[in-house]
């Protein structure tokens, strides 16, 4: 992602390694396809065929998928039909892998529920300094205030870190008030709490979380399965999540 200005106006974020790396696919249309952008899940082989379905001679027809595949790489893959829940096609989608900033999209559904999209956040500096050297950041300034709803922007288009930890701030503030003043650790471990709360409400059963950005952790892990749910659910209740997640260009 390409900023301009780090003082948090005027901005330029070039969608091109967000959590979604720019793939048109992932988007609420009638097939979702979850290849685990589990972005550190790649290789793999697959034994289970494509299920080839009727439709309307207007309709898009479905290649069938080989086992050999090359096209698909993930370890993991399902897709899925959201309109039905049926699935079309599947493999290891039952094995329980990391993540990584797929966890976002967990951090930015309760931040989307509990902060309104015009009030301002804060960047604290531990949100700005948590995490290692080499984790992804933004260039906004510790201090600076954002809008919720391009805080959201950096969660989602450029798959920043800092961004992910203030707005489990804000969200813990919102969700549990009596932690509003907490130190940074304690509103993190709530919120990390409420993100596994959300998941096994969600049904998601193969579903952890251990932090809000998707470092890796053994406690942070999901499965296609399960994703495919959550994005489903996303997709029902919080669209415009989608509707962030395919821009390509914006400014905060």
């Amino acid at each position: 992602a390409r900023h301009r200005d780090a003082g948090g106006s005027g901005r330029i974020m070039m969608n091109d390694e967000g959590i979604f790396g720019g793939h048109p696919w992932l988007r609420p249309a009638s097939l979702i396809l979850i290849l685990a952008a589990l972005a550190a899940i790649a290789a793999g082989a697959s034994r289970t065929p494509m299920i080839m379905r009727e439709h309307p001679p207007d309709a898009p027809k479905l290649r069938r998928i080989a086992d050999d595949d090359p096209a698909i790489r993930a370890e993991a893959t399902v897709l899925v039909r959201l309109k039905t829940g049926e699935m079309l096609y599947q493999r290891r989608a039952a094995e329980r892998l990391p993540i990584a900033s797929l966890t976002k999209l967990m951090t930015a559904l309760l931040f989307a529920e509990s902060v309104p999209p015009l009030e301002t956040v804060a960047f604290s500096v531990a949100a700005k300094t948590v995490g290692r050297p080499e984790d992804k950041r933004s260039d906004v300034r510790e201090g600076a205030r954002l809008k919720a709803e391009d805080i959201l922007k950096l969660i989602l288009v450029s798959s920043d870190n800092d961004a992910a930890y203030a707005a489990a701030e804000a969200a813990t503030s919102r969700m549990r008030p009596a932690l509003a003043g907490a130190l940074f650790q304690e509103r993190i471990a709530a919120f990390v709490e409420l993100m596994n709360r959300r998941a096994e409400a969600l049904g998601l059963p193969n579903t952890r979380f251990a932090n809000p950005g998707g470092t890796d952790d053994p406690g942070n892990y999901s499965t296609a399965n399960d994703l495919a749910r959550f994005a489903a659910a996303i997709d029902a209740e919080r669209p415009e999540l989608w509707t962030i997640s395919r821009t390509p260009e914006t400014f905060v």
